[in-house]
């Protein structure tokens, strides 16, 4: 508490990271949003990212897809991957900032470069779509074999899918489905 009043960042998000789960007294979730803003506001990209998912899904604050757009768009401009991730799934869809499906790609690539599963998924279904993007079966299978090795439980039901029945490309195996189909279990059992 003490670090935090003298303006450090991490020290902010920690003690706002404390008080949001309530440990060393009860929840306050007013005082959590204060500290995670002033870590923002002082640059820190995990606080940024935090209070940008707080807004996205209005937890402790009013929903805001257009706060939190501007709280990603500062962590993203940082690095941080889910950031990133969030930034590009919301200019994919329009929500909160204007629909820019260039610059959603881009952010979702840098996400997914990163290992982030879901911006991997996200690029799968981007790639087999067509959304903003020629429509390309290889780059598709290619991000949900990523997004799948980065234990996303969607990408490897696609690929279950995929190896069953073929499609995009990929000819029916069925070692393969099953490869995918106990991995998946085996994730779900953790």
């Amino acid at each position: 508490s003490a670090a935090a009043k003298q303006n450090y960042p991490m020290a902010q998000y920690n003690l706002a990271l404390m008080l949001g789960i309530g440990r060393g007294g009860g929840r306050d979730e007013t005082s959590m949003v204060t500290w995670l803003t002033r870590a923002a506001e002082s640059g820190y990209d995990r606080a940024a990212a935090q209070l940008g998912r707080l807004y996205y899904e209005g937890l402790g604050v009013e929903r805001n897809t257009a706060t939190a757009a501007r709280w990603f768009r500062g962590a993203a401009l940082q690095g941080h991957a889910e950031a990133q991730y969030y930034l590009g799934s919301l200019m994919q869809k329009g929500e909160g900032i204007p629909r820019n499906l260039e610059q959603a790609h881009q952010w979702l690539e840098k996400a997914a470069d990163q290992g982030h599963g879901p911006a991997a998924y996200q690029l799968g279904l981007t790639y087999e779509m067509g959304l903003g993007v020629a429509a390309n079966a290889g780059r598709s299978l290619h991000y949900y074999r990523r997004a799948a090795e980065a234990d996303h439980a969607q990408a490897m039901e696609r690929l279950v899918q995929l190896y069953e029945s073929g499609g995009m490309g990929v000819a029916p195996d069925p070692g393969m489905a099953q490869l995918w189909r106990l991995r998946l279990a085996s994730q779900k059992a953790d």
